[in-house]
């Protein structure tokens, strides 16, 4: 008997020492804490194709690259507030039988085109973007005083209003809210409970398209590690979009729509801190002409977005 017990108790104390060993890891969610600094390089390719005799032959390709710095200023029980700043611009752009191009804000201004005068006044500029509690970006501060600075150029014939206006569209607030709700929208909402797998619903924004809504199964794929890795994907559907998807063609009467869209991604992040160490995702949009609805697709938009930390 008293062997018995002994026995017992040795289980016991091995049972309670390995629950002693065993890590207790943070849940993963949006975990922005105040005053943490990160710099940040976020790189995207877009990949633009024409289909001809059945296959899709490239017409155009981008490299876009910028260089930031985030800062989390405050936070509270619904939302976060993050400053963005961004500190250097790099393009380079390819048109099949055309001319290719380079640009890098690093340069003298002198040096840049009309269509990429503008980025300068990106630079250095205070961004605000509030976070909500399910990483949504529902505010983007300090793009007026960027616009405004554009504005200042147009009446010297540096910049003209359609330039003005299309870097908007290309850079303005709805790009930056995209950035960071790839990451942050694809967490676990703060507060719920550790899951391996949930669904969420997303957009992603197209400068021509506009926001595109759809439906996001995100699996974790390692529960038990410190840095949890992430992977996601969606389909983008034309009737589950909010309004007809259309992008017009000058002087021709038509426009494309959306047709099909996808989108995969996976993402890695600091349980501890919720820090973002890289990320990678890739939209690909299905366009064809509004007049032919059964048609095959004839064109096919090819976005990659990469964000590394830079250490």
């Amino acid at each position: 008997m008293k062997f018995g017990k002994t026995l017992l108790l040795l289980v016991a104390a091995i049972v309670a020492l390995g629950a002693c060993d065993k890590k207790t890891l943070p849940t993963v969610a949006v975990a922005l804490k105040p005053g943490a600094v990160e710099d940040y390089r976020i790189t995207i390719d877009t990949d633009d194709d024409l289909r001809q005799r059945g296959e899709y032959r490239n017409k155009y390709e981008s490299h876009q690259v910028f260089e930031v710095r985030q800062r989390v200023l405050k936070t509270g029980s619904t939302e976060r507030l993050v400053e963005l700043v961004v500190q250097r611009i790099q393009l380079q752009t390819e048109i099949v039988g055309g001319e290719s191009f380079r640009f890098d804000t690093h340069q003298q201004v002198e040096t840049a085109g009309e269509m990429h005068r503008p980025l300068y006044a990106m630079l250095n500029q205070k961004l605000t973007l509030t976070v909500d509690r399910r990483g949504r970006v529902t505010r983007v501060e300090g793009f007026d005083a960027i616009a405004a600075a554009v504005a200042a150029q147009t009446p010297n014939g540096q910049v003209s209003p359609d330039v003005a206006a299309a870097f908007a569209m290309h850079y303005g607030p709805d790009f930056l809210a995209d950035l960071y709700e790839t990451f942050l929208a694809s967490l676990p909402p703060e507060g719920a409970p550790e899951a391996d797998e949930w669904q969420a619903k997303r957009t992603v924004y197209n400068p021509f398209l506009g926001k595109l809504a759809f439906d996001q199964r995100t699996v974790l794929e390692n529960p038990g590690e410190d840095h949890a890795i992430i992977r996601f994907e969606g389909s983008i559907r034309p009737g589950e979009q909010p309004a007809p998807v259309k992008k017009e063609l000058p002087r021709t009467g038509m426009a494309l729509t959306l047709r099909q869209g996808t989108v995969k991604g996976e993402l890695e992040i600091d349980r501890g801190n919720g820090r973002l160490e890289k990320l990678a995702q890739e939209v690909v949009l299905f366009l064809g002409l509004d007049q032919r609805p059964r048609d095959t697709p004839g064109q096919r938009v090819t976005v990659k977005t990469y964000i590394e930390r830079l250490k």
